[in-house]
């Protein structure tokens, strides 16, 4: 044994090995690793938290093929504690979200601009917020106007891009724009199917009925957002120029009771029913941690670990709306995704 483990590796390169590099826990050298490994690296590198999935991985592997098709999967990611940062004042994703959507909206006579978030459900299906499909005038945007991106963290680096246009737009029958948020929930189904792989993979959806030990949903519990949204500071009723950022952006927000969502929209003088049982809220009351501009339609996220150990991660919210950003005594609120599955899945096809 000895020598440079670079060298040695690039002669098994030049022999047509192809090389994988798998490190366990955050104290692994990972710049050695992405020397080492077979390109691309995102495929050949996996950063493990522990070693209860390794023997997963190492079958994955081994057998041939990886199924990127399994939801709420980031290998890089397993049993892996996100950092607290915020989108409002951001701390910027230090890892690949695989599921997540960059929305682009085409103007006549300008470029595809981006507004919105979504998220991959299905191979032909994103999951957003049904008020990203209409326009400030609260005319419904047509397919044609929708241009879907994958594969992005840096918006502005595209190596991993799929871009898609999109076949149908479906909007739950429940939701009126102009008026309140309630039903904020759409479908666009994708002209072609997704090619799915290391950075482009679907997020789990919630069950049709959640077991009473599961930590979804429940006051005190954290979610993750993630988006490219603005990330100053937004005071209630302040007018902004929205410009997103480059670098997709992490939140840690935890979970608000409904009493507390209710009371906070009844003291900031808004329509009663501007919160319903489709809704939830999170943030901490503080100010500083939010969701704003921007990241509406983009997924707020629970991780789970299953039986063998590893972290999977589930959708349980959309972006939807706010008083502000990053305000005081103000929460962000989100549609409650388990309470609509039902109308979810009623309209994207079941799995072969």
């Amino acid at each position: 044994m000895g020598g440079d483990p670079k060298e040695e590796a690039e002669l098994l390169k030049q022999a047509g090995v192809e090389i994988y590099c798998i490190g366990v826990t955050n104290s692994v050298l990972q710049d050695s690793l992405y020397k080492i490994a077979s390109d691309p690296k995102e495929e050949h590198v996996f950063i493990l938290q522990n070693y209860a999935t390794l023997s997963y991985l190492v079958e994955e592997i081994t057998n041939g093929t990886i199924d990127y098709s399994k939801c709420g999967l980031g290998l890089e990611k397993l049993g892996k504690k996100v950092g607290r940062g915020r989108v409002v004042g951001g701390r910027q994703a230090t890892e690949p979200w695989p599921w997540m959507a960059a929305l682009y909206f085409i103007r006549p006579g300008l470029p595809p601009e981006f507004q919105c978030g979504g998220s991959i459900i299905h191979e032909s299906f994103i999951l957003t917020a049904a008020h990203c499909m209409y326009r400030k005038n609260s005319v419904k945007r047509d397919e044609r106007e929708i241009i879907v991106k994958l594969g992005l963290t840096d918006i502005k680096n595209q190596s991993a891009l799929q871009e898609f246009e999109v076949k149908k737009l479906i909007i739950h029958p429940g939701y009126r724009s102009g008026a309140i948020y309630d039903y904020d929930i759409a479908l666009l189904k994708l002209k072609r199917p997704i090619e799915f792989g290391a950075l482009i993979r679907p997020v789990c959806l919630p069950p049709r009925e959640l077991p009473p030990d599961i930590s979804f949903y429940k006051p005190g519990e954290y979610v993750v957002a993630i988006g490219w949204g603005h990330t100053g500071v937004v005071q209630i009723l302040q007018q902004v120029v929205f410009k997103p950022v480059d670098q997709l952006k992490e939140v840690i927000l935890p979970i608000q009771s409904e009493e507390r969502c209710r009371r906070n929209v009844l003291d900031k003088h808004l329509h009663e029913k501007a919160f319903s049982e489709r809704m939830f809220c999170a943030g901490d009351g503080r100010g500083g941690n939010d969701t704003c501009q921007g990241d509406s339609g983009g997924p707020l996220m629970q991780s789970l670990l299953n039986e063998d150990g590893y972290t999977y991660w589930t959708q349980v919210g959309i972006v939807s709306w706010g008083t502000g950003c990053g305000v005081a005594n103000t929460y962000g609120y989100y549609t409650h995704v388990q309470k609509l599955v039902d109308w979810v899945t009623s309209n994207i096809p079941p799995k072969n």
